[in-house]
């Protein structure tokens, strides 16, 4: 018999094989010994508790590149590659000119094999992972515009994008200042007053 206890209080009735725990019962320990972390793809972890309720993986405190919940606004659609797969594709670089390459590589793997959403989304994911680099110059802006032009039409894409020019587009950051302190002047000073102070920005 199982030496559980039901959530009234009472023994449990269910025969066993070979363990002390019914297969209800210890499926039921075998999920509270699982790893409460988050994999890449967005699953669950499947890995054994090491201590407290995370993995020896999960364990180790590194800083994410980009969190899950920045990674849960790409939803794909019919026809566009899952996050697991994006992300088996890009990597952290060391300097510009390695990114270049890289975007560079992206491009001759998948548009001349004819998977532009592909390749879209893996150089978004290339510019989130690769966060520290300076995106602000001419180059790079010319390059995140181009991306942000050809992501726009896709609606379900909205959210992402948004976070996308939030962080590296800067004309889009520029514009969203102005606005900011076109409210906050407005209120304090009035609408002229604030019209004044705009001009000279």
């Amino acid at each position: 018999m199982c030496q559980a206890i039901t959530g009234r209080g009472f023994p449990c009735l269910n025969t066993t094989k070979n363990s002390k725990f019914c297969y209800c019962h210890d499926q039921e320990k075998k999920s509270l010994s699982m790893c409460e972390g988050i994999t890449k793809s967005g699953n669950r972890c499947r890995h054994s508790v090491k201590r407290g309720t995370l993995c020896g993986i999960h364990l180790i405190s590194e800083k994410p590149d980009h969190d899950w919940y920045e990674l849960r606004l790409y939803n794909p659609d019919v026809g566009w590659p899952d996050i697991s797969t994006v992300l088996s594709r890009v990597k952290k670089v060391k300097n510009g000119k390695d990114f270049h390459r890289k975007i560079k590589l992206l491009e001759q793997v998948y548009m001349f094999d004819n998977h532009p959403r592909t390749y879209l989304i893996c150089v978004a994911e290339l510019f989130f992972i690769n966060y520290y680099l300076d995106f602000n110059t001419g180059y790079w802006q010319e390059i995140v515009q181009d991306l942000v032009v050809r992501l726009k039409p896709y609606k379900f894409l909205s959210d992402y994008l948004e976070l996308f020019r939030k962080k590296f587009d800067q004309s889009f950051r520029l514009e969203c200042q102005k606005k900011c302190i076109d409210k906050v002047l407005t209120q304090g000073l009035g609408k002229d007053c604030a019209k004044l102070i705009l001009e000279h920005l």
